[in-house]
């Protein structure tokens, strides 16, 4: 008698057991991503459901860290509150939908690892531009495909080019200090760089407190009062080309760090130059010149009908290299995994036999062919 009772509490808990699994398993991980408030006042409330208590209520532009979703409700730390939000009055991130990217690392290489660690072992190191394809994002590290390897690269590293720009801003302190660039839209979180005054920087995401920011490649979050915010987002990239053309031969024109005349000048062109647009906002074009990404007045860029033409094969160019570095690699054949037959100067002198590619040329140095890659050529 006792072992028929005891076999059916066994039957009733196994029935139970799947129901609380499932009940455990609604609410699936958001991988602590952040969203900002979008109603006029957003309740925070004890369960996921319209009828549950109210914690407290949020404004328009309140930063929440999103730890869960489901039907409907995000599972929320409003300023270290836990409880659960309508997922229709929350905007996400929507940098999670971004697959395209570059290398954009402080020293001009980035390493990719065999796990999301930066002490895990390195699988391969790459210069800075090189295009790479995110899969997943976790924990401070994105999972990315580059060329036949995949691996792990810290996303702070990353430059994610296809994301919206909401607005522009150049930081202006009052005490003249630098700002800090951090991980989470809060006082108390980790500072990935500061920035001087003067610096241009673009605006994904505005809250009220703080704005989520691209500052040189690098994404994060930074106080709302301690930026002007500037012009209208850029529209999505056309291609094409432009050719610099200054009212006078004795002028320059600046490529500025954001869409302000107030940004960093990051170089100068005179006429003749040719660039790569690839968008605008108001006044200004998005451009891609030497290697370098920043913004050139519109009034003083003739837009190109084709894409600029490589002078014709064979011809004489140097090696250049935008990312500061000494030397650029000379390698086996047209791919970063290509082995490294030497590693020459900036400036040394080559001569272009052939583009494999958009991103290859074959060429010749003291007699010995290989391949270069074509960000790093000059001419």
């Amino acid at each position: 008698m006792r072992c028929l009772k005891a076999y059916k509490k066994f039957v009733a808990f196994a029935l139970i057991l799947p129901l609380c699994l499932l009940s455990m398993a609604s609410f699936a991980s958001g991988g602590s991503d952040y969203g900002v408030v979008s109603a006029r006042s957003l309740n925070l409330r004890a369960a996921p459901s319209t009828g549950a208590r109210i914690i407290a209520s949020y404004p328009s532009g309140t930063w929440l860290q999103v730890l869960e979703t489901a039907n409907g409700w995000h599972k929320v730390r409003a300023e270290g509150t836990v409880g659960y939000m309508s997922a229709r009055y929350v905007k996400l991130d929507e940098i999670t939908k971004v697959t395209d990217a570059q290398v954009s690392g402080a020293g001009g290489y980035i390493n990719l690892r065999f796990s999301a660690s930066l002490n895990a072992g390195v699988l391969a190191t790459f210069p800075n531009g090189t295009r790479v394809k995110i899969l997943s994002r976790a924990d401070g590290f994105y999972r990315v495909q580059v060329g036949s390897l995949t691996g792990y690269m810290a996303d702070h590293l990353i430059r994610l080019d296809s994301i919206n720009v909401s607005t522009y801003a150049v930081i202006t302190t009052a005490n003249g200090g630098r700002l800090n660039l951090r991980s989470a839209p809060s006082a108390s979180a980790g500072v990935l760089q500061s920035f001087s005054p003067g610096t241009g920087v673009e605006v994904l995401e505005k809250g009220a407190a703080w704005h989520k920011v691209r500052v040189r490649g690098v994404i994060g979050y930074m106080m709302a009062q301690h930026v002007t915010l500037g012009g209208a987002g850029v529209s999505l990239p056309t291609g094409g080309t432009g050719v610099v053309k200054n009212p006078r031969a004795t002028q320059v024109l600046n490529l500025r760090e954001a869409a302000s005349l107030h940004a960093r000048v990051l170089a100068c062109y005179r006429s003749g130059k040719r660039v790569e647009i690839l968008g605008a906002t108001g006044d200004w074009y998005r451009v891609r010149v030497d290697g370098m990404t920043g913004y050139m007045m519109k009034k003083y860029i003739r837009v190109a009908d084709a894409p600029a033409p490589h002078p014709a094969t064979p011809f004489a160019a140097r090696l250049f290299n935008p990312n500061g570095n000494a030397i650029v690699n000379f390698r086996e054949r047209p791919s970063l995994n290509g082995r490294v037959l030497a590693a020459h100067p900036a400036g040394k002198a080559v001569t272009v036999l052939q583009y494999h590619n958009a991103d290859w040329a074959k060429v010749s140095i003291n007699n010995v062919t290989g391949y270069v890659s074509a960000y790093f050529l000059r001419y």
